[in-house]
């Protein structure tokens, strides 16, 4: 479906404007995060690395020592010395990481708040936007000559459930009654006119009746944000939390 871009109001223009903001902020967020984790990595590699030559060193230098029965040469030295070096090396980048991995949690977090105002402002404008679109849909189909004969042909269905509905649970003369029985045969009704309608798109997805426009109405990835780090717990999270896995 590509038609073009309705008439945007007020209210939706600045719906689409506080979604393009509050979506770029999170991914210039995201973006942050994903620079310190990278900074994390690298710190571990290091670390890994300098472990690993560690432990070379260390078994060259002490196979060498058997190998001069004892005696210590230049050679012997140098590798002792590089495996000290090494180890040193393991401590320093190892705190490293957990410096920037403290910052990491916090640019996480960061990053989640604000997905959650992208979230937030991505649903409203496309709840605006569809209501806009869904209401000229209905001007339009509301000025065609068959509008006229489907809504006698409604109003004839609601008079029929109306009258079956009194039929089976018996007439109320109350004004409350006869409102419950009207509701009841409205919503029948409704129930049929929405399956019809349903019956039009039945197995399309749904971005298959999207403008060009809407479909341009994204929800950024969050990933490698972790939700559920931040998501609330539930009560038995909590419970478990506090009494273990045998609080039943």
């Amino acid at each position: 479906m590509n038609e073009a871009t309705p008439q945007l109001s007020e209210n939706i223009q600045a719906a689409i404007n506080d979604h393009e903001a509050k979506k770029q902020a999170f991914i210039d967020s995201r973006e942050t995060y994903k620079v310190v984790l990278a900074k994390v990595d690298k710190y571990h590699k290091t670390a890994q690395a300098a472990r690993d030559e560690a432990e070379q060193a260390g078994q060259k230098w002490r196979e060498l020592l058997r190998q001069t029965e004892g005696a210590v040469n230049k050679e012997i030295n140098a590798l002792r010395h590089k495996e000290t070096e090494s180890k040193e090396l393991v401590l320093e980048f190892e705190k490293l990481a957990l410096e920037v991995i403290e910052l990491a949690k916090q640019n996480e977090k960061e990053a989640y708040d604000a997905y959650l105002e992208h979230g937030k402002a991505y649903h409203l404008v496309t709840r605006l936007y569809d209501e806009a679109v869904t209401q000229t849909a209905i001007s339009e189909l509301l000025v065609l000559p068959q509008a006229k004969t489907l809504a006698w042909h409604l109003k004839k269905m609601t008079d029929n459930n109306l009258n079956e509905i009194a039929r089976m649970y018996g007439r109320d003369a109350t004004a409350q009654g006869h409102a419950e029985y009207q509701s009841m045969a409205n919503n029948q009704t409704a129930n049929t006119l929405l399956a019809m309608f349903l019956k039009l798109i039945d197995g399309l997805p749904s971005s298959e009746c999207y403008d060009d426009f809407r479909k341009g109405l994204t929800l950024a990835e969050l990933s490698p944000v972790d939700a559920s780090k931040f998501k609330p717990k539930t009560a038995t999270q909590l419970q478990r939390e506090r009494y273990g896995d045998n609080w039943r």
